[in-house]
């Protein structure tokens, strides 16, 4: 019984002793510091992700934009795409909201600039003119008769090809 006394004794002197409750008080404090800065420092990776997130999206949509209008160039079509009108008014409707939670980001990682965006292309005119000269030309031709010329020019090379010779019965 004294071997239980004297273990109570000891627990009571090192629970009630005042360096136990200051060192609980450090480490109660510590952990709180650790919890609050590394869900400060999740809140970051989350803001920094969906500022990446967005920025990869701008990313795409350019260059989506950019291969349609290369699609277009190369075919020189005039008629619209309906995915693209489509997605166009996708974005303008949800493009409000998603500013202010960009805004929020950057404002809560101290980014001020977006990087620099990708170069747009410049689509072809719809109704291009394309003049052909021929080397007889000379400068006070007009697109007219320089088109006359290159037509003569093609007929009389026409003309001058050898044709086949008939065969005989």
């Amino acid at each position: 019984m004294n071997k239980l006394k004297t273990q109570f004794a000891t627990v009571g002197e090192l629970v009630f002793s005042p360096n136990t409750g200051e060192t609980y008080s450090q480490a109660f404090k510590l952990t709180w510091n650790i919890i609050k800065e590394t869900a400060l420092l999740l809140w970051m990776m989350f803001c920094l992700v969906f500022l990446i997130f967005v920025w990869g999206w701008d990313y795409a949509t350019q260059i989506g934009r950019n291969a349609k209008v290369w699609y277009q160039n190369q075919e020189r079509r005039d008629h619209e795409n309906l995915f693209n009108e489509a997605g166009k008014a996708l974005l303008s409707a949800s493009s409000s909201g998603t500013a202010f939670a960009i805004d929020r980001a950057k404002e809560q990682l101290g980014i001020e600039n977006d990087p620099k965006p990708i170069q747009a292309i410049e689509p072809l005119p719809a109704n291009e003119t394309v003049t052909v000269t021929s080397s007889e030309s000379t400068e006070a031709d007009t697109p007219e008769t320089a088109s006359e010329t290159a037509s003569e020019t093609a007929s009389e090379t026409a003309s001058e090809t050898p044709t086949s010779p008939e065969k005989s019965s």
